[in-house]
């Protein structure tokens, strides 16, 4: 399977398979931010990414709200996590987002957090999520504090976008976030109509959470520190994207590599879930930081000073448990390999690729 890329860094990439443009302006329009559980016509700006959170009354009908235990809230939990709707009656129980629009491009995210709301002290609740009529993913609650995200890229097949949870018979469906995200046409092209992408990972090498306004499509990047024999680079200046990005990682999170201590070592990542069936899309994302003009020179070929640029498989890995992929410094290289952010995804096709308006509300 080939990779795809804007540029070719000084090292080579290998695959292990084992059996185990411009900087983009940063606009909220379309965003849909639902606290949910949040009383009836109360809304809050979030200190974060400053953006104005609404009550989720006016996308559902069902479902009782709840606030969670005080002895789990504190400083540290956001504050769309403070409240929870929760379903203890039907069995499919679903949010419409009237914002979207058919055919368009979309990341949703679901945010859950048990906080004990109602105090039965549950240490194992398991529900499904699906988008419409197809199934997203299997939420597992086992730790009370903890908050637990699902993502997803997909394309709304109606003049709606429905997010359904599904009592699967092993506990109370509930739901502490709701977000939906507008995409450029021209951005993770790999969504359509009959598949979407389901988020495993995105990491990058810095040391905090970038997310809106830092990346205006709000995807948020979280830090994966160095690994024993790493270091981390940096730089203030901006990263700029090549015309055409296909994925448009923000400067924020290409303002930092990581690179093997000893220019002869090798970066290596383990992807995988045990299954040998999941699907995985990787994106592999690099800047050159340093400025290079000068006599250390990686040959025979180098990104661009501060433009972002990516390498990517131009299809799904599947039929192995786990993968490893090595970042090695090629023989005439004579700087080390370097790498930014990584993103990972798990293909879920869909059962129905298009639907109306009547399929979909029968099922609510």
């Amino acid at each position: 399977m080939g990779f795809h890329g804007q540029a070719i860094y000084a090292f080579i990439l290998h695959l292990f398979v084992s059996g185990t443009g411009v900087l983009a302006q940063s606009s909220n329009q379309g965003f849909v931010n639902l606290d949910c559980g949040l009383p009836r016509n109360e809304n809050y700006i979030d200190n974060s990414t400053n953006l104005t959170y609404y009550s989720d009354y006016e996308s559902i009908s069902t479902g009782k709200s709840y606030i969670i235990a005080t002895n789990v809230i504190s400083p540290s939990v956001p504050r769309q996590y403070e409240t929870v709707r929760s379903f203890p009656t039907g069995s499919r129980n679903c949010y419409t987002l009237e914002q979207a629009v058919q055919g368009e491009r979309y990341l949703l995210r679901a945010g859950f957090m048990y906080g004990n709301y109602d105090g039965s002290n549950s240490n194992a609740i398991l529900f499904d999520l699906h988008v419409g009529v197809n199934f997203w993913k299997t939420i597992e609650i086992t730790i009370s504090s903890y908050t637990y995200e699902a993502e997803i890229i997909t394309v709304a097949v109606a003049d709606f976008v429905s997010v359904c949870l599904i009592n699967t018979g092993r506990g109370i469906p509930f739901i502490s976030l709701l977000e939906m995200r507008p995409l450029k046409d021209s951005i993770y092209t790999l969504a359509n109509a009959s598949q979407s992408l389901d988020l495993y990972e995105r990491v990058y090498m810095g040391p905090y959470a970038v997310r809106y306004p830092s990346d205006p499509y709000d995807r948020v990047w979280q830090p994966w520190g160095p690994a024993p024999g790493w270091i981390t680079i940096s730089t203030k200046k901006s990263i700029v994207n090549y015309k055409d990005d296909e994925f448009e990682a923000p400067s924020a999170a290409l303002q930092f590599a990581a690179m093997p201590a000893n220019k002869s070592r090798e970066l290596n990542f383990d992807f995988g879930d045990g299954h040998t069936t999941t699907e995985y899309f990787f994106i592999f994302y690099f800047s050159e930081l340093v400025d290079l003009s000068g006599s250390n020179q990686a040959e025979p070929f180098s990104p661009t000073y501060l433009r972002g640029f990516y390498l990517h498989a131009n299809g799904f890995f599947t039929g192995r448990t786990s993968y490893n992929f090595s970042l090695q410094a090629t023989e005439n290289s004579t700087l080390p390999p370097i790498i930014n952010a990584i993103e990972v995804f798990t293909r879920l096709v869909s059962t129905e690729a298009t639907t109306n308006l009547s399929d979909e509300l029968l099922l609510q």
